[in-house]
């Protein structure tokens, strides 16, 4: 078994297995013992609360019996009573509790100490998974004690209660038992905040055990996790050494994007430096909007060209889709775009279902929606893009069209190659049209396209009913 065990951790394979249980297993601890802290904090609490019932019951009892003294109305008696059963029904709990009684019998007298009933539970198991504990033993002689006093004050109250129902009380009596009573209530008031400070500190230790707990938790999972991370980067560095990560056009596309992709940031460095150095508020946020339209252009290229990588490589998967749920769909993703506001989206979607690879054609319909918005004519009063999806014959024709500033007629032959962009200002990266060209050729589709100078554009594709195959 040892020679086995030895066998396994030697491979690569088998060091994951072993840190990913190592993983799970110390997850698993990390997530049990911050239950139980939990658990043991909600049970102080739920003491706690049940402490300040007792207090507040023991003090309205003694404030009752100091009027009745004084007053004699009956009506006292009763309100003496119902504030005293508080205080008593938690010390026929520690009762019941030490007497290991049933556990429905501890809730009823529980629930006479006015504790919520949803704490009884935690109250109970507080108790009998802790009660051998230093601080439970202290909250208990606390506890013990000052029940030792709601026993004497109330058989003051009863002696109260009889004297006076003989005789009216005589000024020395008043005086005597109005002492007693502040004496008894001082004691009380004595014993319940050790109480309350005994189980506080519990609670304060417990968290703080917890807390180096969970770094000793956290590093272990966090070195198991780097181990892992750096034996599957071996494994795969090893298992790519004989690969070829370089053909001649992933060079090209390199070459090509590098300009694209550190322009930015060059851009974003030397506006920072500027701003660093700029008192101007207005001037600073300026540079802000800068920043922020290079972010825009940068996130735009970069999805860009995740785009490119998926059509080449996820397989082609027909669907049968809603075409107008993801037109509607493409152009809410494209609302924040800038110029989007004042454009109008007219729809002619004829077609209730359509076969098609869903992930492409919103690839399609992303590019060229994109490129509408990226190149209107913000002159114009009114300005559209139209998308139509509709049969004929035996063919899908799928067109966006718009009035933005058009293609000048020299341009029209390059503006589906790779990184060709025109002159303009709201110059792009060059990819847009490339990938829906090459999305077009997954799917076996053409593209015409219809453009005027200054008037607008048109992108007719056509593609075979695949529901017709």
């Amino acid at each position: 078994m040892k020679d086995f065990l030895k066998r396994i951790y030697s491979g690569v394979e088998g060091r994951l297995i072993v840190f990913i249980l190592l993983l799970f297993m110390s997850s698993i601890v990390l997530v049990s013992v911050n239950y139980y802290t939990h658990k043991i904090n909600a049970s102080i609490r739920a003491f706690l609360f049940g402490e300040s019932m007792y207090s507040k019951g023991q003090k309205d009892a003694t404030r009752y019996l100091n009027q009745y003294i004084f007053y004699e109305d009956s009506v006292y008696i009763n309100l003496y009573y119902n504030s005293i059963s508080v205080p008593k029904g938690d010390g026929l709990t520690r009762e019941a509790l030490e007497a290991n009684a049933d556990d429905e019998i501890v809730k009823q007298y529980l629930l006479q100490g006015n504790n919520h009933p949803e704490d009884l539970n935690n109250l109970i198991w507080l108790v009998r998974n802790f009660e051998g504990l230093s601080f439970m033993k202290k909250a208990y002689e606390a506890w013990s004690a000052a029940d030792y006093y709601i026993n004497e004050l109330d058989l003051v109250a009863e002696e109260i209660f009889i004297k006076s129902a003989e005789d009216s009380l005589t000024n020395v009596e008043i005086n005597y038992y109005n002492e007693k009573l502040y004496d008894l209530n001082n004691q009380l008031t004595i014993k319940q905040d050790e109480f309350s400070s005994v189980l506080g500190e519990a609670g304060r230790k417990a968290e703080s055990l917890l807390f180096y707990f969970n770094l000793i938790v956290v590093f272990i999972i966090l070195s198991s996790t780097l181990l892992v991370i750096y034996l599957m980067l071996k494994k795969v560095t090893f298992q790519n050494k004989s690969l070829k990560l370089i053909n001649h056009e992933l060079d090209k596309f390199v070459y090509s994007t590098s300009h694209d992709l550190r322009a930015p940031i060059s851009s974003l460095k030397g506006l920072i430096y500027i701003a660093k150095r700029e008192h101007e508020v207005n001037q600073i946020l300026k540079y802000l909007d800068i920043m922020e339209d290079v972010l825009n252009r940068q996130d735009s290229f970069i999805k860009e060209i995740i785009d490119l990588s998926r059509n080449k490589r996820v397989e082609f998967t027909l669907k049968e889709i809603n075409p107008l749920e993801i037109v509607d769909q493409s152009i809410w993703n494209h609302q924040y775009m800038q110029g989007a506001g004042t454009i109008f989206f007219e729809k002619n979607i004829v077609l209730d279902t359509l076969l098609i690879d869903e992930a492409r054609f919103l690839i399609l319909l992303n590019n060229l929606i994109s490129n509408s918005i990226k190149y209107h004519d913000a002159n114009k009063e009114r300005q559209f893009i139209k998308i139509e999806l509709k049969k004929q014959g035996e063919n899908i024709l799928f067109s966006v069209a718009d009035n933005g500033i058009g293609i000048k007629p020299e341009h029209q032959e390059k503006v589906f190659d790779m990184f060709f962009v025109t002159q303009n200002k709201n110059k792009g990266s060059g990819l847009g049209l490339y990938i829906v060209s090459d999305v077009l050729n997954k799917i076996g589709a053409t593209i015409k396209l219809d453009s005027e100078y200054k008037k607008g554009s048109k992108f007719t594709i056509q593609w075979k009913d695949f529901s017709k195959s």
